[in-house]
């Protein structure tokens, strides 16, 4: 009885032990990201060494999981970074990461990571990838710049092999790829389950490759562009991109400016065993040109089809070359509906034994012309809604078909403008490509609900063809995007009844110039005060009107009457003209500057006439940092700042943005990045800030770096020392605050 005993307890004892050791099992499987931050004590390595392993680096923080790396300065490399194994989001805070061109910078193996607000420049090597590099792993670009960096052989900026890559809101840009091309990216994959993906207004700008691909070289796998722009690319073959044994579709985009040897913007082909699929819709073409072949599409492979539908093709071309060349092989296919194509090329190729084909003008016969001419032609896209040239009409003849496309009118383009960094081409009023796109092409889009300037399709009885949807009214206006300042409990007036003093609607028909003549202003002023970048004017856009006063005036500032309204009451923003407007500016949307680092109060955006003066004025501790939009890039500086009565105000004189920086305080450490100081005085330097340890004496007039500060103290090296010296003693230059 006993040992039976004995053998119970034991036996739940074991259970015991075992249940313990499984929850401390699962309790150590459960991680939590860690933030670590790039700063004095832990370099860009050192938190790649500390994420990978999952634990401490020197001085950096320990990784756990999916970590985030947090760059808090630009950085210049010596020597490569450790190549990433583990997952990971690196947020550069709008700084600059430098290869300094000596060597290669991020390398992605079996690991998925996201580079986000960042600038990722003049990386090197001989070989592939001179910005980053990614096997067999996924890299995301979010608002991140990838540009003048080198590779000897392929992917100038990027390299990515059996990777998945997804590219939003970024620039891709002046890289250079010589041996196997793909400048600005260079992406291949050995099965159809890779994937990249450009989308979300990102650009690929000034890529050169001495072979194939400007801006991009597909070898496998499926890539899509949906509302992004490719210009001023270069080659030997694609101007834009090469694809080759893979799959590619292109919507809501513009490819303008390109060049290559053949397929000034796209070339396709494929290997004997491989048909690759190129499908084009809704996307404008412009003014890219070739020495050889299809100054905007070459099918240069034996195995290839294309598909384009909704789409513009324009621009003039050297002399006997069109913008399309068909291919090698009576197997590469073309198939289009609702195009407009200005020479009359891309024509449909099927087998010989199919009659119904229609033919190509030859080079020299076709039109060189800068607007493209509307061509409903002979193919179906999948789910189109167009009726067969074929079915509708019977073609005698090569002449007779020519001269069908040649009668239909000219779709004109405008000048090339720029949206958020996008280059487009709008399309003039009145032309025949406005509302006449297919319907079920235009529904079938990725995004169909607008187009890549989130103006909404269609705008009138339906969608207009290329990349651009032209506003439009409809009998009755209707307002089709938030104006940029509505009035409060204002009610739109109808086409009928007279405009508001202050505020006027756009009606059908209208543009800047008569609009202004008749509210007695200029079109500058309405440019001004309504921070308008082109002409372009929605119906129902409400327009502010210059003359019209805000509704606050502050009797005790005479010298500045006008205050701005709806402006946090810890700021006052206050002007001598009263056609200056402001409104305030998400925190989340600023590029963090340096002199910000103390904590962002309160931004807010100033616009309209503020040549004349503005100030703008706290009461409670702290600074003002002003952006200064009108710069390219804008100019960041602290503004000087002067009493008026019992607030502290500073003076603007452009638009811009006024950022309300928060008092430093006394317990708490900022990081520097370009600040020198000198002493005044001899000064102690010590291990902490107000610390009692004595490192070494500081002697008179001496400058050294400061790396970070307190209200204080100023954190610095000396002779080899790092140490904490006052700041009641000390000159400053840079940016010390």
């Amino acid at each position: 009885m006993t040992v039976r005993l004995m053998l119970a307890v034991r036996r739940s004892w074991l259970f015991a032990a075992a249940l313990i050791a499984l929850f401390a099992l699962i309790s150590v499987s459960v991680s939590r990201a860690a933030n670590i931050s790039v700063d004095e004590d832990c370099s860009l390595s050192e938190a790649i060494h500390a994420a990978n392993n999952d634990h401490e680096f020197d001085r950096c923080t320990a990784g756990d999981g999916d970590d985030t790396i947090t760059l808090t300065g630009d950085i210049t490399l010596s020597g490569r970074l450790p190549t990433i194994t583990t997952d990971m989001t690196i947020d550069g805070s709008n700084f600059t990461v430098s290869g300094d061109d000596s060597t290669a910078i991020f390398s992605i193996s079996d690991a998925t990571v996201t580079l986000q607000n960042i600038t990722i420049t003049n990386g090197r090597t001989g070989a592939r990838g001179g910005a980053i590099h990614v096997d067999r792993g996924t890299l995301i670009l979010r608002n991140a710049v990838v540009k003048d960096s080198w590779a000897g052989d392929a992917g100038g900026g990027i390299y990515a092999s059996n990777s998945t890559v997804n590219i939003y809101g970024s620039q891709i840009k002046d890289n250079t790829a010589m041996r196997s091309g793909g400048a600005g990216l260079y992406f291949t994959s050995e099965s159809s389950v890779h994937t990249l993906n450009i989308e979300e207004l990102s650009s690929f700008s000034g890529n050169v490759a001495s072979q194939d691909g400007g801006a991009v070289r597909v070898a496998g796998g499926i890539a899509e562009f949906d509302k992004s722009s490719f210009t001023d690319n270069q080659a030997d073959e694609g101007g834009v991109i090469e694809i080759w044994n893979g799959r590619l579709k292109i919507e809501n985009s513009t490819l303008s400016g390109n060049h290559a040897r053949e397929g000034g913007a796209i070339n396709a082909g494929a290997d004997s065993d491989f048909t690759t699929e190129v499908t084009i819709i809704h996307v404008t073409m412009a003014n890219n040109t070739a020495d050889e072949r299809g100054a905007s599409i070459a099918i240069t492979g034996s195995q290839a089809t294309l598909s384009i539908g909704n789409t513009i093709i324009a621009g003039e071309t050297a002399e006997g070359v069109t913008q399309c060349h068909p291919g090698v092989s009576e197997y590469s296919v073309i198939a289009w509906v609702m195009n407009a194509i200005s020479d009359n090329s891309c024509p449909l190729l099927v087998e010989e034994e199919d009659a119904t084909a229609t033919p190509s003008p030859t080079a020299t016969e076709a039109p060189s012309s800068q607007s493209a001419q509307f061509v409903a032609a002979s193919t179906e896209l999948p789910g189109s809604t167009a009726t067969p040239a074929a079915e509708a009409q019977h073609v005698e003849s090569e002449e007779e078909a020519r001269d069908e496309v040649a009668s239909v009118a000219n779709v004109v383009l405008g000048e090339p403008r720029i949206f958020k960094g996008v280059t487009y081409f709008p399309l003039e009023q009145g032309s025949p490509g406005i509302d006449t796109a297919d319907q079920q092409l235009c529904e079938d889009l990725r995004d169909p609900d607008t187009d890549f300037m989130d103006t909404t399709r269609p705008q009138g009885d339906g969608c207009d063809i290329g990349a651009f949807e032209l506003p439009w009214a409809e009998p009755t206006p209707i307002p089709r995007a938030e104006p940029r300042r509505q009035p409060t409990a204002r009610p739109q007036p109808t086409a009928e009844e007279e405009p508001r003093d202050c505020v006027y609607i756009v009606q059908p028909g209208d543009s800047l110039i008569p609009i202004a003549e008749k509210q007695n202003t200029s079109v500058e002023d309405l440019r001004l005060l309504n921070r308008l970048t082109d002409d372009l004017l929605s119906v129902g856009q409400a327009l502010d009107l210059p003359g019209c006063a805000p509704d606050k005036i502050d009797p005790d500032s005479p010298a500045h009457p006008y205050i701005c309204d709806d402006i946090p009451a810890e700021i006052v923003i206050r002007s001598r003209d009263l056609d200056v407007r402001c409104e305030v500016v998400e925190i989340g949307e600023l590029d963090k500057h340096p002199l910000m680092n103390a904590g962002i109060e309160i931004a807010a955006a100033v616009w309209g006439r503020t040549d004349a003066g503005v100030e703008a004025c706290f009461a409670d501790g702290g600074s003002l940092v002003f952006m200064d939009t009108s710069a390219s890039p804008p100019a960041v500086s602290r503004l000087s700042l002067y009493t008026s009565g019992e607030l502290a105000c500073g003076r603007i004189t452009t638009s811009g943005t006024v950022v309300y920086v928060s008092p430093l305080q006394e317990d708490a450490s900022i990081p520097l990045s370009d600040c020198r100081v000198t002493t005044t005085n001899v000064l102690r330097l010590r291990d902490e800030a107000g610390g009692q340890n004595v490192l070494a004496l500081a002697p008179f007039r001496v400058t050294m770096p400061a790396n970070a500060r307190t209200a204080s103290w100023f954190f610095v090296e000396f002779m080899g020392l790092d140490g904490w010296i006052s700041a009641d003693y000390v000159q400053t230059e840079g940016l010390c605050e």
